[in-house]
């Protein structure tokens, strides 16, 4: 069920029941317990979590991104934090209805830096306003970039079928995540689809010029 990427980062994934898509949860172990990134509940998930530790967070990235937060907190007694800006109406679809509220540049459990993403167009208008979580070794993010099967990486809203000027949002996309990450860490990993491991920075460059 979980996918160990290193020693310490592990993966699952289930399609999501609405979306052609893959939702993907992701696993943060240190010596004193795990944390949890935007995690789906698959069958027998508990169980194997409560097995391996103490579990004593669970992070969101987005309000999007509740998917089984509201029941693994409950089921693991462990608190939920959510991003401070997140739409509460959002949150409350999945019924995380009092998480911890964190902010940009914020430490929290599982060695996680936070990093607003801020995706303004040329109009001015928001696209996009995630918190993207930053460690040594790798940087995780809900709905910014996917990893796709051949190894590269897709920028929003590359990933997602159906969305008017690709081009245009892409761009928004690959700047916003470079004000705030500069140099991304080797390790990408994403939401919706596979682990990324190469240059993020060139990559992100590259959508920028495009």
């Amino acid at each position: 069920m979980i996918t160990w990427i290193t020693d310490t980062l592990g993966r699952w994934a289930t399609p999501d029941p609405e979306e052609e898509i893959w939702m993907v949860g992701h696993l943060i172990k240190n010596q004193d317990g795990l944390v949890l990134v935007d995690p789906p509940v698959v069958p027998g998930l508990p169980q194997l979590l409560t097995g391996m530790g103490l579990v004593r967070a669970i992070v969101l990235t987005t309000p999007d991104h509740t998917r089984g937060s509201r029941y693994l907190s409950e089921v693991l007694s462990c608190p939920i934090y959510a991003p401070g800006h997140a739409d509460r109406d959002r949150l409350k679809v999945g019924r995380v209805e009092n998480p911890e509220w964190y902010e940009d540049g914020m430490e929290l459990p599982g060695r996680l830096r936070a990093r607003r993403a801020v995706v303004k167009l040329p109009n001015g208008r928001t696209y996009m306003d995630e918190m993207m979580l930053q460690r040594q070794d790798a940087l995780l993010v809900g709905d910014l970039l996917a990893g796709n099967p051949d190894g590269s990486l897709a920028v929003c809203p590359e990933q997602f079928p159906g969305v008017s000027g690709v081009d245009e949002k892409t761009r928004a996309v690959a700047q916003a995540i470079l004000e705030k990450v500069t140099s991304p860490p080797p390790l990408i990993l994403t939401g919706h689809g596979w682990p990324y491991a190469g240059n993020g920075a060139s990559r992100l460059r590259e959508r920028m010029d495009r």
